[in-house]
């Protein structure tokens, strides 16, 4: 006997209370008591049964009698099942309990959860209870779960890709709470003041000189009071002051840029590419790589980027050429390209998926093409395909054998995706959706990565 089926706590009633009782009233209490109340012969065959639920229509069960009950469980819960009747019938008859899944046609299966023990006549009882409410709970929870993931983990890039400019800012930056204290500096800030080796926890204000600190302060206050922007010019510079919190208390204050410190644009934009925390790359119009910064050399897994520059960008974008043909065809379009969705090959062998978007320029020394590569998040949603247009520009420059099995592919991917979302991720539903096996949804789902799946384990109103 395993976990799945427990033994309950003897009743302690003395017997002799029961010695008058009516047994049509018992039978009736019982059946109340359940949503289900079936009768069973020592070889598990249906005798008899009562529906108490009122949600559970009573005629879907009357021909479970003279059948095996183990005929009207999930192939899964038919070892749970054996379990219970040998459990029932032994000598001791302690009651027992184990949960079975009931197959339905065009539903879920019916999760029921069984209390049986021996009558002492060659009978079993079983008393079941319905958890479909707990199952129906149980979807619901995991796909609020699945949003708050999705809602998190944007939340989490954005707050990386705010914290990567705000240290690429070239002037000191500052976040300062409602008490005056440092949050957070940049990396700048430690130019400017190289004693201090952590400025998070002091007073701002200490940073200047006493003959400021008074008219700063009241700019501080202003700021908050007022919500917006404001200007103020001390010793070491001019300051911007700016509400950064909902309830404004927090400030964010950084210096603006003096002419000496001002770098010509070109340098800031190499600056900010190379400090990106999303590859990227530049390419010729035949999409050579003509620049690359680190972060694309470190997820071809490359020690440094010349290793990269002057190879073509198909030796490490793209599963096929399908992909880098649709990247041509958009640009050559319209110039650009956002979010398509395709995979970094590593010198190692290794296959990452990321998302790209590229845009194209030309001048009279001629094309280049930048493309800004980011891993993909799993759980924002289902991976992008490219448009039929897309597609049938691509006939006569990449084998239509690539483009079939890429775009095949895709759309099964997409399609078991699709039909999961819709059955709550209950498998038996989805596959009856997309008119497969259990066993071949299995297969497909491990094929494509969707999720680990042992069709081995009983889920609660899953399978």
């Amino acid at each position: 006997m395993d976990a799945s089926t427990a033994r309950t706590a003897r009743a302690r009633f003395n017997s002799n209370w029961f010695a008058a009782a009516d047994t049509s009233r018992l039978a009736e209490l019982l059946s109340a008591a359940a949503d289900i109340a079936i009768i069973l012969d020592e070889r598990g065959i249906v005798q008899d049964l009562v529906v108490g639920a009122p949600d559970m229509e009573a005629s879907v069960f009357d021909s479970w009698i003279g059948s095996p009950l183990s005929d009207r469980v999930t192939v899964e819960s038919q070892p749970k099942l054996s379990r219970l009747l040998k459990a029932a019938n032994d000598d001791d008859g302690a009651p027992v309990q184990t949960h079975v899944n009931h197959p339905q046609q065009n539903a879920d299966d019916l999760p029921i959860q069984y209390t049986s023990t021996a009558l002492g006549n060659g009978c079993i009882l079983a008393l079941g209870r319905d958890l479909s409410p707990l199952a129906a709970a149980q979807r619901r929870f995991l796909s609020a779960q699945r949003a708050y993931d999705r809602e998190y983990a944007k939340l989490r890039s954005a707050e990386a890709r705010t914290r990567a400019f705000f240290h690429l800012a070239d002037a000191p930056a500052f976040f300062v709470d409602e008490a005056d204290r440092i949050t957070i500096a940049n990396r700048v800030a430690g130019d400017y003041w190289p004693k201090i080796s952590r400025f998070e926890g002091r007073r701002f204000l200490d940073l200047f000189r006493p003959s400021d600190r008074d008219v700063l302060s009241v700019e501080l206050d202003e700021a908050r009071r007022s919500g917006s922007a404001r200007s103020v010019t001390v010793d070491l510079g001019r300051l911007v002051l700016a509400p950064a919190g909902i309830d404004g208390g927090a400030l964010l204050v950084r210096f603006a840029a003096g002419a000496d410190r001002v770098d010509r644009v070109s340098d800031k934009v190499a600056r900010l590419v190379e400090a990106m925390p999303d590859g990227f790359v530049v390419t010729d119009g035949q999409f050579m790589i003509t620049a690359a910064n680190e972060t694309f050399a470190a997820m071809a897994e490359v020690g440094r980027t010349s290793q990269v520059v002057g190879s073509s960008l198909e030796a490490w974008l793209g599963r096929s050429g399908v992909d880098l043909s649709v990247i041509r065809t958009a640009l050559a379009d319209t110039g650009s390209l956002r979010g398509y969705a395709t995979v970094v090959k590593s010198a190692l062998g290794q296959f990452q998926d990321v998302e790209v978007s590229a845009a194209r320029v030309s001048d009279a020394r001629g094309e280049v093409i930048g493309l800004s590569i980011r891993p993909a998040l799993a759980i924002e949603g289902p991976v992008p395909s490219p448009s039929a247009q897309q597609l049938t520009e691509l006939v006569g420059r990449v084998p239509i054998k690539d483009i079939v099995r890429e775009t095949t592919d895709r759309i099964e991917q997409m399609c078991i995706e699709a039909a999961l979302e819709l059955s709550g991720d209950n498998r038996a539903s989805a596959a009856e959706l997309l008119g497969l096996s259990r066993q071949s949804l299995y297969v497909k789902m491990r094929r494509y990565g969707i999720v680990d799946v042992d069709p081995d384990a009983g889920q609660s109103g899953g399978e």
